[in-house]
Protein backbone atom coordinates (compact mmCIF):
# COMPACT_ATOMS: atom_id res chain seq x y z
CA UNK A 1 0.00 0.00 0.00
CA UNK A 2 1.23 3.37 -1.27
CA UNK A 3 1.20 6.38 1.39
CA UNK A 4 1.96 9.45 -0.55
CA UNK A 5 2.46 12.79 -0.63
CA UNK A 6 -0.38 15.65 -2.21
CA UNK A 7 0.32 17.19 -5.26
CA UNK A 8 -1.54 20.66 -4.82
CA UNK A 9 -3.55 21.87 -8.60
CA UNK A 10 -5.00 25.03 -8.57
CA UNK A 11 -8.41 23.38 -10.03
CA UNK A 12 -12.03 25.86 -10.77
CA UNK A 13 -15.12 23.63 -9.51
CA UNK A 14 -18.02 24.73 -10.99
CA UNK A 15 -21.40 23.25 -12.96
CA UNK A 16 -22.50 25.11 -15.53
CA UNK A 17 -26.51 25.91 -15.32
CA UNK A 18 -28.45 23.01 -16.84
CA UNK A 19 -30.72 23.62 -19.67
CA UNK A 20 -34.42 22.09 -19.77
CA UNK A 21 -35.62 20.20 -22.58
CA UNK A 22 -39.75 19.82 -22.08
CA UNK A 23 -40.89 16.77 -24.51
CA UNK A 24 -44.72 16.10 -24.67
CA UNK A 25 -46.09 13.48 -26.84
CA UNK A 26 -48.31 10.20 -25.95
CA UNK A 27 -48.34 6.43 -25.37
CA UNK A 28 -48.23 4.18 -28.59
CA UNK A 29 -48.73 1.24 -27.12
CA UNK A 30 -47.95 -0.64 -24.19
CA UNK A 31 -45.61 -4.13 -23.78
CA UNK A 32 -46.95 -6.36 -20.95
CA UNK A 33 -48.79 -4.80 -18.11
CA UNK A 34 -46.93 -7.58 -15.58
CA UNK A 35 -49.16 -6.77 -12.12
CA UNK A 36 -51.78 -4.42 -13.83
CA UNK A 37 -50.40 -0.98 -12.34
CA UNK A 38 -51.02 0.28 -15.93
CA UNK A 39 -54.18 -0.66 -16.28
CA UNK A 40 -55.10 0.63 -12.33
CA UNK A 41 -53.41 3.96 -13.35
CA UNK A 42 -55.35 4.23 -16.36
CA UNK A 43 -52.46 4.03 -18.70
CA UNK A 44 -52.96 3.16 -22.15
CA UNK A 45 -52.23 3.76 -26.28
CA UNK A 46 -53.22 7.53 -26.53
CA UNK A 47 -52.35 8.59 -23.06
CA UNK A 48 -50.80 12.21 -23.24
CA UNK A 49 -47.45 12.46 -21.22
CA UNK A 50 -44.64 14.96 -20.70
CA UNK A 51 -41.29 14.70 -20.03
CA UNK A 52 -38.79 17.16 -19.18
CA UNK A 53 -34.73 16.37 -18.65
CA UNK A 54 -32.29 18.54 -17.08
CA UNK A 55 -28.80 18.56 -18.82
CA UNK A 56 -25.56 19.86 -18.29
CA UNK A 57 -23.04 18.83 -20.85
CA UNK A 58 -20.16 19.91 -18.60
CA UNK A 59 -20.92 17.77 -15.26
CA UNK A 60 -20.28 14.08 -14.75
CA UNK A 61 -22.85 11.41 -15.54
CA UNK A 62 -23.39 8.50 -12.49
CA UNK A 63 -25.21 6.00 -11.53
CA UNK A 64 -25.81 5.14 -7.77
CA UNK A 65 -26.75 2.05 -6.44
CA UNK A 66 -26.62 0.34 -3.59
CA UNK A 67 -24.45 3.52 -1.68
CA UNK A 68 -21.87 3.60 -4.27
CA UNK A 69 -21.54 5.92 -6.88
CA UNK A 70 -20.07 4.96 -10.55
CA UNK A 71 -18.94 8.02 -12.53
CA UNK A 72 -19.27 7.76 -15.93
CA UNK A 73 -16.08 8.77 -18.02
CA UNK A 74 -15.62 8.95 -21.73
CA UNK A 75 -15.66 5.47 -23.27
CA UNK A 76 -13.39 5.28 -26.39
CA UNK A 77 -13.20 1.63 -28.30
CA UNK A 78 -10.48 2.70 -31.23
CA UNK A 79 -10.61 -1.17 -32.44
CA UNK A 80 -14.60 -1.04 -33.25
CA UNK A 81 -14.44 2.73 -34.17
CA UNK A 82 -17.00 3.24 -31.28
CA UNK A 83 -16.73 6.36 -28.51
CA UNK A 84 -19.37 7.23 -26.08
CA UNK A 85 -19.06 11.05 -24.37
CA UNK A 86 -21.12 10.69 -20.99
CA UNK A 87 -22.92 13.92 -19.75
CA UNK A 88 -25.47 14.40 -16.76
CA UNK A 89 -29.11 14.12 -17.05
CA UNK A 90 -32.14 13.74 -14.70
CA UNK A 91 -35.80 13.58 -15.31
CA UNK A 92 -37.16 16.01 -13.27
CA UNK A 93 -41.04 15.48 -14.27
CA UNK A 94 -43.00 12.65 -12.87
CA UNK A 95 -43.24 10.02 -15.33
CA UNK A 96 -45.62 7.35 -16.30
CA UNK A 97 -44.28 4.47 -13.78
CA UNK A 98 -41.88 6.83 -11.31
CA UNK A 99 -44.92 7.15 -8.62
CA UNK A 100 -44.60 3.31 -8.10
CA UNK A 101 -41.17 3.55 -7.28
CA UNK A 102 -40.07 3.48 -3.57
CA UNK A 103 -36.08 4.50 -3.48
CA UNK A 104 -35.63 7.67 -4.65
CA UNK A 105 -31.91 7.90 -3.72
CA UNK A 106 -30.59 5.23 -6.30
CA UNK A 107 -30.85 6.13 -9.91
CA UNK A 108 -28.68 6.63 -13.14
CA UNK A 109 -27.93 10.14 -14.86
CA UNK A 110 -26.70 9.15 -17.86
CA UNK A 111 -27.03 10.98 -20.94
CA UNK A 112 -24.30 10.31 -24.07
CA UNK A 113 -23.59 10.81 -27.32
CA UNK A 114 -22.20 8.53 -29.84
CA UNK A 115 -20.21 8.31 -33.18
CA UNK A 116 -19.22 4.85 -34.47
CA UNK A 117 -17.83 3.83 -37.47
CA UNK A 118 -19.76 2.01 -40.07
CA UNK A 119 -18.40 1.29 -43.39
CA UNK A 120 -15.81 4.02 -43.52
CA UNK A 121 -18.70 6.75 -42.51
CA UNK A 122 -19.66 8.12 -39.31
CA UNK A 123 -23.00 7.89 -37.54
CA UNK A 124 -23.83 10.21 -34.81
CA UNK A 125 -26.47 9.38 -32.12
CA UNK A 126 -27.57 11.36 -28.52
CA UNK A 127 -29.70 9.67 -25.70
CA UNK A 128 -31.24 11.70 -22.52
CA UNK A 129 -31.72 8.29 -19.80
CA UNK A 130 -32.35 8.37 -16.52
CA UNK A 131 -33.11 5.62 -14.44
CA UNK A 132 -35.45 6.32 -11.16
CA UNK A 133 -34.53 3.64 -8.36
CA UNK A 134 -32.56 0.23 -9.16
CA UNK A 135 -32.35 -1.98 -11.68
CA UNK A 136 -34.55 -4.31 -9.47
CA UNK A 137 -37.10 -1.94 -8.42
CA UNK A 138 -36.93 0.98 -10.60
CA UNK A 139 -38.46 2.62 -13.28
CA UNK A 140 -36.07 3.42 -17.14
CA UNK A 141 -36.97 6.52 -19.07
CA UNK A 142 -34.62 6.45 -22.74
CA UNK A 143 -35.00 9.20 -25.12
CA UNK A 144 -32.87 8.56 -28.58
CA UNK A 145 -32.08 10.55 -31.15
CA UNK A 146 -30.60 7.81 -34.12
CA UNK A 147 -29.01 11.01 -36.38
CA UNK A 148 -27.49 13.63 -33.35
CA UNK A 149 -24.85 15.52 -35.61
CA UNK A 150 -21.29 15.72 -34.27
CA UNK A 151 -20.63 19.10 -32.98
CA UNK A 152 -24.07 21.10 -32.73
CA UNK A 153 -25.28 17.33 -31.59
CA UNK A 154 -28.28 18.64 -28.87
CA UNK A 155 -32.10 18.45 -30.33
CA UNK A 156 -33.91 21.28 -31.58
CA UNK A 157 -37.38 22.53 -30.60
CA UNK A 158 -39.80 20.27 -33.38
CA UNK A 159 -37.62 17.19 -33.23
CA UNK A 160 -39.44 13.64 -32.97
CA UNK A 161 -37.26 10.96 -30.89
CA UNK A 162 -37.80 7.86 -29.94
CA UNK A 163 -38.07 7.13 -26.71
CA UNK A 164 -39.39 4.31 -24.03
CA UNK A 165 -39.89 3.89 -20.18
CA UNK A 166 -40.05 0.57 -18.53
CA UNK A 167 -40.92 -0.59 -15.21
CA UNK A 168 -39.66 -3.79 -13.39
CA UNK A 169 -39.91 -4.30 -9.73
CA UNK A 170 -38.74 -7.39 -7.29
CA UNK A 171 -42.16 -9.06 -7.30
CA UNK A 172 -41.55 -9.26 -10.72
CA UNK A 173 -44.05 -6.49 -11.74
CA UNK A 174 -43.12 -5.07 -15.10
CA UNK A 175 -44.08 -2.90 -17.98
CA UNK A 176 -43.17 -0.96 -21.19
CA UNK A 177 -44.17 1.96 -22.42
CA UNK A 178 -43.26 2.71 -26.10
CA UNK A 179 -43.43 6.90 -26.68
CA UNK A 180 -44.04 9.18 -29.63
CA UNK A 181 -42.37 12.17 -28.46
CA UNK A 182 -41.89 15.58 -29.78
CA UNK A 183 -39.48 18.32 -28.46
CA UNK A 184 -41.14 21.20 -28.18
CA UNK A 185 -39.40 23.51 -25.33
CA UNK A 186 -35.92 24.71 -24.57
CA UNK A 187 -35.51 26.56 -21.68
CA UNK A 188 -32.59 28.24 -18.96
CA UNK A 189 -35.46 28.58 -16.44
CA UNK A 190 -36.47 25.85 -14.87
CA UNK A 191 -39.99 24.85 -15.00
CA UNK A 192 -41.88 25.44 -11.46
CA UNK A 193 -45.09 23.17 -11.09
CA UNK A 194 -45.33 19.67 -10.01
CA UNK A 195 -41.72 18.64 -10.89
CA UNK A 196 -39.10 16.32 -9.15
CA UNK A 197 -36.46 17.56 -7.61
CA UNK A 198 -32.56 17.52 -10.07
CA UNK A 199 -30.85 14.55 -9.43
CA UNK A 200 -27.76 16.24 -6.75
CA UNK A 201 -24.30 16.00 -7.71
CA UNK A 202 -22.21 12.76 -7.16
CA UNK A 203 -21.57 14.16 -4.00
CA UNK A 204 -22.55 17.34 -2.28
CA UNK A 205 -19.16 18.06 -0.71
CA UNK A 206 -16.47 15.97 -2.81
CA UNK A 207 -15.66 15.87 -6.21
CA UNK A 208 -13.12 13.97 -8.10
CA UNK A 209 -12.68 13.75 -12.32
CA UNK A 210 -10.09 11.54 -13.97
CA UNK A 211 -8.29 13.35 -16.94
CA UNK A 212 -6.08 10.50 -18.17
CA UNK A 213 -2.54 11.97 -16.11
CA UNK A 214 -4.48 12.34 -12.58
CA UNK A 215 -7.22 12.26 -10.49
CA UNK A 216 -8.01 15.20 -9.42
CA UNK A 217 -9.95 16.05 -5.99
CA UNK A 218 -11.74 18.31 -4.15
CA UNK A 219 -12.99 18.60 -0.96
CA UNK A 220 -15.78 21.29 0.48
CA UNK A 221 -16.31 19.84 3.32
CA UNK A 222 -14.29 22.56 5.51
CA UNK A 223 -12.07 19.83 7.12
CA UNK A 224 -9.52 17.45 6.18
CA UNK A 225 -10.80 14.42 4.61
CA UNK A 226 -9.15 11.04 4.40
CA UNK A 227 -9.35 9.05 0.82
CA UNK A 228 -8.94 5.83 0.56
CA UNK A 229 -8.31 4.10 -2.86
CA UNK A 230 -9.28 0.37 -3.27
CA UNK A 231 -9.18 -1.70 -6.17
CA UNK A 232 -11.84 -4.30 -7.90
CA UNK A 233 -11.37 -6.78 -5.36
CA UNK A 234 -11.51 -4.47 -2.88
CA UNK A 235 -8.12 -3.93 -1.41
CA UNK A 236 -6.80 -0.83 -0.37
CA UNK A 237 -3.73 0.35 -2.90
CA UNK A 238 -3.32 4.45 -1.84
CA UNK A 239 -3.97 6.32 1.31
CA UNK A 240 -4.03 9.55 2.00
CA UNK A 241 -5.06 12.88 3.64
CA UNK A 242 -6.35 16.06 1.72
CA UNK A 243 -7.22 19.81 2.56
CA UNK A 244 -9.22 21.39 -0.29
CA UNK A 245 -7.73 20.13 -3.50
CA UNK A 246 -5.15 17.80 -4.59
CA UNK A 247 -4.22 15.76 -7.38
CA UNK A 248 -3.11 12.13 -7.35
CA UNK A 249 -0.93 10.38 -10.62
CA UNK A 250 -2.73 8.30 -12.73
CA UNK A 251 0.56 6.06 -12.09
CA UNK A 252 -0.72 5.40 -8.84
CA UNK A 253 -3.93 4.27 -9.41
CA UNK A 254 -5.44 0.59 -10.10
CA UNK A 255 -5.75 -0.69 -13.65
CA UNK A 256 -9.39 -0.96 -14.78
CA UNK A 257 -12.24 -0.36 -12.14
CA UNK A 258 -11.60 1.17 -9.03
CA UNK A 259 -13.15 2.65 -6.14
CA UNK A 260 -12.57 5.85 -3.57
CA UNK A 261 -14.01 5.92 -0.02
CA UNK A 262 -13.82 9.34 1.24
CA UNK A 263 -14.98 10.52 5.02
CA UNK A 264 -14.50 14.52 6.57
CA UNK A 265 -15.52 14.77 10.34
CA UNK A 266 -19.27 16.31 10.43
CA UNK A 267 -20.58 14.42 7.11
CA UNK A 268 -21.37 11.10 8.24
CA UNK A 269 -20.94 7.90 6.32
CA UNK A 270 -18.49 7.89 3.63
CA UNK A 271 -18.96 9.07 0.25
CA UNK A 272 -18.03 5.88 -2.56
CA UNK A 273 -17.11 6.69 -6.03
CA UNK A 274 -16.15 4.13 -8.54
CA UNK A 275 -14.15 4.86 -11.71
CA UNK A 276 -12.55 3.06 -14.71
CA UNK A 277 -9.15 3.71 -15.64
Amino acid sequence: MKKIALVLAAIAYSFSAPTYYTFTGKVTFLVGDVGGYAASHGIHAGSPVTYIFAVDTSRNAYTRFDGITDVKPDSINVGTGYRADYFFDSLIAPSLFSPAVTDTASGSYLGYHTATIIEMKSRYSLAFQTMIGNPDHGTQILFYLPDSGFVDFMPKVGTAVSASESYLDSSAASFSASLSMTLTAISNTRPSNGLRPIASAASSWFGADLDGESLLLRNHSGNKAAVRVMDASGKTVVTLSMGEKAALPASHLPRGKFFLEVTSPGRGGPVMQAFYH
